[in-house]
C-alpha cells in the first residue's frame, strides 16, 4: 500500500512538473529574428492603414459599359461615346483587343485602332472610345461591342457594348396580296395591314400598286 501511494505521488509531482515546463516554454519569448519580423510587419501594416509608402496605381473608372439604344432602322448608322477616367495617381494605359464585328468600327481618342495600339492617360484625364455601328444584320435584337486592356490590376480588361433592337421601319403584313381567279365583272378585295416601328403613328401620303401583268393595275383601287 506504501509503495502504492510513493508511485502515485512521483506521478503526480511528475505530472506537475511537466505542466510547469510546459507552462514556461509557452511563455518563452519569439527569437530575436521572429520578433523583427512581426515587428516589420505591423509596421508595414500600420503604413499601409495610413496610406504611406504606397506605390502609385491607376483606377480605370467608367460610366456604364453597355450602351442601350433603344430602336434603330436596319441599315442606318449610329454612334456612341465611352469615356474612361484615371482617378488613379499613375498613368493609365488603355490598348484595344478586338472587336465582335467589322460592322463596328472603333475610335480611340478620334483615331482608328489597331490590334495592340493603345493610349496612355495621365491621372485625372480621359480616354475616349467611340463606336460607331451600321444595323446590317435582319430585324431583332443587336448586340456588338470592342474589348480593350489596362494597366489597372481590378480593370485590366474592359468590354464596351453597344446593343437594343434592329427593326424596320414600316412594313406591310401580308407583303403581297394574291386574289387567286376573278371573274369578269366580280369585284374581289383583299386587306393588309401597316406597321411603323419607329413612329407612334403613321400615315400612308403615296402609294404606288404593282402587278403581274403591269396591266392589271389600271382595275385596281387601293382604299
Amino acid at each position: 500500500m506504501k509503495n502504492l501511494l510513493l508511485v502515485a505521488g512521483l506521478a503526480l509531482a511528475a505530472g506537475a512538473g511537466l505542466g510547469a515546463a510546459l507552462g514556461y516554454y509557452e511563455a518563452d519569448p519569439l527569437p530575436d529574428n521572429l520578433a523583427k519580423h512581426a515587428a516589420e510587419l505591423r509596421e508595414q501594416q500600420a503604413a499601409d492603414a495610413n496610406g504611406e509608402e504606397a506605390a502609385p496605381m491607376p483606377k480605370a473608372v467608367i460610366d456604364g459599359s453597355t450602351y442601350n439604344f433603344d430602336r434603330m432602322e436596319r441599315g442606318s448608322k449610329r454612334n456612341h461615346e465611352f469615356h474612361i477616367q484615371n482617378e488613379g495617381d499613375a498613368p493609365l494605359t488603355v490598348a484595344f483587343l478586338s472587336h465582335t464585328c467589322k460592322c463596328t468600327e472603333v475610335l480611340l481618342n478620334g483615331a482608328e485602332v489597331q490590334v495592340e495600339h493603345g493610349v496612355k492617360v495621365a491621372p485625372g484625364d480621359e480616354a475616349v472610345v467611340k463606336l460607331e455601328w451600321v444595323a446590317k444584320t435582319p430585324a431583332g435584337p443587336f448586340r456588338h461591342g470592342a474589348t480593350f486592356s489596362t494597366n489597372d490590376p481590378r480593370e485590366s480588361r474592359l468590354e464596351l457594348i453597344v446593343e437594343g433592337q434592329v427593326v424596320e421601319s414600316s412594313t406591310l403584313t401580308p407583303a403581297h396580296l394574291y386574289f387567286g381567279n376573278a371573274r369578269i365583272g366580280e369585284k374581289s378585295s383583299q386587306h393588309l395591314v401597316v406597321s411603323a416601328f419607329l413612329e407612334d403613328q403613321v400615315q400612308i401620303v403615296e402609294h404606288e400598286v404593282v402587278t403581274s401583268p403591269p396591266s392589271v393595275a389600271e382595275h385596281m383601287q387601293v382604299r
